[in-house]
């Protein structure tokens, strides 16, 4: 939403060209279950509207983005069992699927294989090398952290409080009112926008869902990190607006009956889909500051953070 996608290219393209580098970048989109299969997991998840379409972790095949990482990186020892993806030349075939959100009249699906990445690791002819020196993988919630089921839990009962003290407020003002009471500057304060806004839109239960499903990604991807860069904008509106901006672009693009990109009101309905894991998810990340997992819980990689605006201006940047 915020072209992260297509920075990750650039990055990559420069890599590549300028400096020699072999730079393979994707995207956690790409590893969205198979349309079939996400309508398997609505079902299941019946009821919980942050499951009803692709986004959430839930939807995402972990394992296979945790695969294809360690095939990347040269560690396939840490997969286990059978491994069979030698090619001919005595190295390794790494297909990296590719996700095409313009499928089922803009719910998407797994694009056919002939459209994958294909990547060639291992040792090539007289013998050079074609590992990988650079992979770059990103995603719109990528680095977000799981919280405990409590602190879930505390945002609802925080909330059920508040609105119980606006209550009793509210009541003893009027009481005031029917007494002939009429104090200067008596006035109900302004409603403070709630930082949990979206979240408190669904029920406990599906908030918990999302955050425990998130810990996939923590164990099965963190650890394996070397460097972070969080990119986040200064306004959470503004993903409405970007979003808008893609589904126009994707319009653009159409090129079949089969294709199609959603309205601006469906937008509208699919990004709040999002919204509580920014709420929770990635307000723990700007929190705690680091992200990792279980091989590199102790020796925290590098994060850059950017901050971006309305019109994708960096306004601000941080390292840790």
């Amino acid at each position: 939403m915020s072209r992260k996608t297509t920075l990750s290219s650039n990055v990559a393209s420069t890599l590549n060209k300028e400096h020699g580098l072999k730079c393979i970048a994707f995207s956690s989109d790409d590893l969205y279950l198979p349309f079939v299969e996400q309508l398997k997991v609505a079902q299941v998840n019946a009821g919980n509207k942050l499951l009803e379409y692709r986004g959430n972790a839930g939807t995402v095949d972990a394992a296979l983005g945790r695969e294809i990482l360690l095939k990347l990186k040269g560690e396939t020892e840490k997969l286990g069992g059978d491994n069979n993806s030698g090619n001919q030349e005595g190295g390794n075939l790494i297909e990296i699927p590719r996700y095409d959100k313009g499928l089922n009249q803009g719910r998407g699906d797994r694009a056919p294989k002939d459209q994958w990445i294909k990547v060639e690791t291992g040792t090539g002819g007289a013998g050079v090398s074609t590992d990988v020196d650079v992979v770059l993988f990103e995603g719109w919630n990528m680095g977000f952290l799981p919280v405990s089921d409590s602190a879930v839990e505390k945002i609802f009962a925080d909330n059920h409080k508040a609105k119980q003290t606006s209550k009793n407020k509210s009541e003893n003002k009027q009481v005031n009112e029917n007494e002939g009471g009429n104090e200067d500057g008596d006035e109900t304060a302004s409603e403070i926008e709630n930082p949990y806004h979206y979240t408190l839109q669904h029920k406990l239960q599906d908030i918990k869902t999302i955050n425990n499903n998130l810990k996939q990604h923590q164990q099965k991807w963190y650890g394996l990190f070397d460097l972070f860069v969080y990119i986040r904008t200064d306004n959470l509106n503004n993903i409405y607006e970007w979003r808008i901006e893609q589904e126009k672009q994707l319009l653009k693009q159409k090129d079949s009956t089969n294709r199609g990109a959603m309205t601006d009101d469906q937008v509208q309905e699919f990004v709040a889909r999002f919204m509580p894991c920014y709420e929770v998810n990635g307000t723990e990340l700007s929190r705690v500051g680091r992200v990792t997992g279980p091989e590199n819980a102790h020796h925290p990689p590098p994060i850059l953070t950017l901050v971006f605006d309305k019109f994708r201006d960096l306004v601000a940047s941080s390292t840790a």
